[in-house]
C-alpha cells in the first residue's frame, strides 16, 4: 500500500487563501461557523495525485483534533468540508494520523512520531510520501518529504503545485 501523508495548512491553502479565510473571519464578526475559504483547486489537485498514483490519503495535521474516527466526521465545518470536497472527487480512503506514544505518553504535537505511529500500526504500507510546509515539523522524513511554500509569491506557487506529484511519485515507487 502507497500513503501520501499531507498536513492540511500550507498544503491545501497557503498565505494567500489564508488572507482571503481571515478576511472573512474579520468581516464575520469571528464566526468561524461561517470560516469556509479553502482552495478547491489545490483539494482536487490532492486528490487527483492519490488516485493518479494508487496512494491512501492520510493527514498529518493538527486538524485532527476535530475528527472523529468512528463517524468519519469532523466537528469543524471547514475540515467537513474539505473531506467532502476530498470524496466528491473519487477519494474514499482517508484517514488521520494517531497521536504517538513516547515513553507510554501520548504526544499530540509531534507530526514525524505521529506518522511513524500510523506506519507501525500498518505493516501493510509499502512506501510513503510526506508533504508538508514546515520542514523542521516533518525532518525525521526527510528523505520522503515534500516541502510545499506556504508563501503566495503572486504566481499561485503557494501550497502544493502540479510540479511536486512527479517528486511524490518518484518517491512513492521506492520502497520505505
Amino acid at each position: 500500500m502507497k500513503v501520501i501523508f499531507s498536513d492540511i495548512d500550507g498544503v491545501l491553502d497557503d498565505c494567500n487563501s489564508f488572507d482571503k479565510k481571515m478576511a472573512r473571519f474579520e468581516l464575520l464578526g469571528k464566526d468561524d461557523t461561517k470560516f469556509k475559504e479553502i482552495d478547491e483547486s489545490k483539494i482536487e489537485l490532492l486528490a487527483s495525485i492519490c488516485k493518479e498514483l494508487g496512494a491512501n490519503l492520510v493527514f498529518c495535521s493538527y486538524w485532527k483534533i476535530f475528527y472523529d474516527r468512528e463517524t468519519k466526521k469532523s466537528r469543524f465545518e471547514l475540515l467537513q468540508n474539505i473531506l467532502d470536497k476530498l470524496k466528491e472527487s473519487g477519494l474514499e480512503t482517508i484517514d488521520f494520523t494517531p497521536d504517538s506514544k513516547v515513553n507510554d505518553e501520548t504526544y499530540h504535537h509531534d507530526k514525524s512520531y505521529d506518522i511513524f505511529e500510523y506506519l507501525k500500526q500498518h505493516p501493510e504500507v509499502e512506501s510513503y510520501c510526506v508533504i508538508g510546509d514546515i520542514k523542521d515539523e516533518l525532518d525525521l522524513h526527510n528523505d520522503n518529504l515534500i516541502v510545499t511554500s506556504w508563501d503566495y509569491d503572486g504566481h499561485g506557487n503557494g501550497g502544493i503545485q502540479p510540479f511536486h506529484k512527479e517528486e511524490i511519485g518518484r518517491i512513492l515507487n521506492r520502497h520505505k
